[in-house]
């Protein structure tokens, strides 16, 4: 990214330390602004202390000090003097590349730090709130408090293409989904409860949409991403929809449906995926449906197709005569059942008897789709817990 620079610089040279070096521990400078006040400490010097400390981070070891940095950069955001806004550290011609980079890093380090914590935890859910607001921040001008100052308003194009490198690289170099898999996982590992706040999944939700919405970042790569680490993990939509409405947006509905009618997508998606994977991914589409019913009229009959793809890769698993494990919706299925499915049996069970609902009915029994709509392409699947019957398999078409 090239921007044009103020011409007159806003930092001195760094202020040093006892022993003359300009680069003073990081851990030293936090204690400092903790006991004296953020405004105590110029940013220029967090930023010298700060970056071998971003470089060198390690998830196991020193979460707690990313926690506390963070604490501070993201006040540091807000601030309008740029000798407290740490975007100001970049305004250094001398300086830009390596803070660019900088700044990267602790997008790529703030993401690999969520998807280690237990958001069951008070003091995880809170480090959470604070790795999320960072992430957001960096990748939004919006949040840029000098931005608005009347002085680097010539900037606001290099800044906005910024984020959006940092954004970029953040999905692309630091396995954003898979992050975002292992913390949604976590937070959905009880039965009945979820470990979010409102904020902390909108955040989520909003982070792993952008890059779909967007015609800049969007790629077949990451749609295939987003289906097998987010969409699919079960009771997502349900979860989504009831806390933050908005993080699942109509245009991602169609962006999704869109994608895995073409030929192959769906498939590619699939591959090597087992049972639950398959059902929670139909639940999830299904309930999204249900949400934009009007939508899903306009689409039909592309999301029509994608769901009776997926009832028949179900009816594949359950054709299988070596099952072993009992499914409490599908009945016995081959593959051994995971906790996260398990704990969320009661809101899948819900969201897949969407199907039964008139929207769905009437639209698979249209004369334009009929004709596909065989018996056999349905299956037969376990409906027992449905239908308050232990162990009673029921046609689908039935």
């Amino acid at each position: 990214m090239s921007c044009s620079m103020p011409s007159s610089s806003i930092f001195t040279e760094p202020i040093m330390n006892n022993s003359g070096d300009p680069t003073e521990s990081l851990e030293n400078l936090l204690v400092q602004l903790e006991n004296n006040g953020y405004e105590s400490i110029p940013s220029f010097r967090i930023y010298l202390a700060a970056k071998p400390f971003i470089e060198k981070f390690e998830v196991n070891a020193d979460v707690n000090q990313l926690d506390k940095f963070c604490r501070y950069l993201t006040w540091s955001l807000d601030q309008e003097k740029p000798e407290h806004s740490y975007i100001a550290c970049g305004f250094q011609k001398k300086h830009l590349i390596a803070w660019i980079e900088h700044i990267k890093c602790i997008s790529v380090n703030c993401l690999s730090s969520m998807s280690k914590l237990k958001p069951e935890l008070q003091t995880d859910s809170k480090s959470l709130s604070i790795f999320l607001n960072t992430v957001v921040s960096l990748t939004c001008m919006r949040t840029w408090r000098i931005t608005k100052h009347e002085q680097y308003k010539q900037l606001e194009t290099g800044i906005n293409n910024l984020t959006n490198n940092v954004y970029s690289y953040m999905i692309t170099e630091g396995q954003f989904y898979e992050s975002i898999n292992e913390l949604l996982q976590a937070g959905f590992t009880r039965p009945g409860k979820i470990f979010f706040t409102r904020t902390n999944l909108h955040a989520l939700a909003t982070l792993s949409n952008k890059s779909l919405l967007d015609s800049r970042f969007v790629t077949d790569l990451l749609l295939t991403k987003y289906v097998i680490y987010v969409i699919s993990i079960p009771a997502y939509v349900h979860y989504v929809h009831s806390l933050c409405p908005d993080g699942l947006p109509d245009t991602l509905f169609s962006v999704l449906i869109d994608f895995l009618a073409v030929e192959g997508n769906l498939e590619n998606c699939l591959i090597g995926k087992e049972i639950c994977f398959i059902f929670s991914l139909l639940a999830n589409l299904t309930d999204f449906g249900q949400y934009f019913p009007d939508l899903a009229e306009q689409i039909h009959p592309k999301f029509l197709n994608v769901l009776l793809k997926l009832l028949r890769f179900c009816e594949e698993e359950l054709n299988i005569s070596k099952k072993s494990h009992w499914h409490p919706i599908l009945g016995w299925v081959s593959a051994p059942i995971s906790l996260p499915y398990l704990n969320t049996v009661a809101v899948v069970r819900g969201q897949i008897e969407a199907l039964w609902k008139p929207v769905y009915i009437q639209s698979s029994t249209e004369p334009s789709t009929c004709r596909s709509l065989r018996p056999s392409a349905y299956g037969r699947i376990h409906l027992a817990s449905c239908r308050r019957h232990s162990a009673e398999s029921v046609d689908v078409w039935s």
